[in-house]
C-alpha cells in the first residue's frame, strides 16, 4: 500500500511541475512582464514615459492618468522625433455615449465633457510643441471595454470594472515579441487604418 501512495504522490508532484512549466511557457510566449491590480501605483509609468519616443493610447478618457503624468507627456511632446497617437470614443455617436455613461454611472453630459477635455488636452499638446512632434487624435464609435498603451517596446493593457465603485483592475505589462504586445499593436493599427468601425482623425492644427 505504501508503494502505491508513493507512486501516486510522485505522479501528482510531476503533474504539478508540468502544469507550472506550461504556465511559465505561456506567460513567456505572451511576453508578460508584470500583472498587477494597481494600475496607477505599480506600473512604472514615469520610467516608461521618460524613455519613450512613440506613444499610442486607447482609452475612454483617462483623466486621472493624464493629470498624473502631465509633466512626462509635456516633455514627450517636446522631444524631437516623438509621436503621440490617441484614440478616444466618438462623442457624436449616441450609442457609444449612452453605453459608457451607463457603465460608469455618469450623466451623459458629464461623460462627454470628460472625453472632450482629454481630446482638447492632446490637441493642445501639439499646438504648444517645440520642437515639432507628431500628435494625432482619433475618434471612434466604440465604448472601450479595456484600455491599452503602447510605449515603444512596452505594452500595458488594463481592464475596466463593471462595478460603480472604484476598485483595482487587472493590468498586464508586456514586451515586444510576445502575443499580448502584438495584439495591442494590431488593435491600434486596425482602428486608425479605417477597419470597421471607422475611426476618424481630428484636425489638430
Amino acid at each position: 500500500m505504501t508503494g502505491i501512495w508513493e507512486v501516486l504522490g510522485k505522479r501528482a508532484f510531476l503533474d504539478e511541475v508540468l502544469a507550472k512549466a506550461r504556465i511559465s511557457r505561456d506567460v513567456k510566449f505572451a511576453g508578460i512582464l508584470q500583472i498587477t491590480d494597481s494600475f496607477h501605483r505599480d506600473v512604472q509609468w514615469g520610467d516608461y514615459l521618460k524613455h519613450t519616443s512613440k506613444l499610442d493610447i486607447f482609452f475612454a478618457y483617462g483623466r486621472t492618468w493624464r493629470q498624473t503624468h502631465d509633466e512626462e507627456l509635456q516633455r514627450l511632446s517636446q522631444r524631437a522625433g516623438s509621436r503621440i497617437r490617441v484614440v478616444l470614443p466618438d462623442t457624436s455617436d449616441a450609442g457609444t455615449v449612452a453605453e459608457l455613461a451607463r457603465r460608469f454611472g455618469y450623466e451623459e453630459e458629464y461623460l462627454v465633457r470628460c472625453i472632450e477635455e482629454t481630446q482638447s488636452y492632446f490637441i493642445n499638446l501639439k499646438n504648444r510643441r517645440v520642437p515639432p512632434a507628431q500628435v494625432e487624435v482619433w475618434i471612434i464609435p466604440v465604448a472601450p471595454t479595456f484600455s491599452f498603451y503602447r510605449l515603444d517596446h512596452i505594452g500595458v493593457l488594463a481592464l475596466y470594472t463593471h462595478r460603480k465603485q472604484r476598485t483595482g483592475v487587472p493590468t498586464f505589462v508586456c514586451e515586444e515579441g510576445g502575443t499580448l504586445y502584438q495584439y495591442i499593436r494590431a488593435e491600434f493599427a486596425a482602428m486608425i487604418r479605417g477597419d470597421s468601425p471607422l475611426a476618424r482623425r481630428v484636425d489638430c492644427d
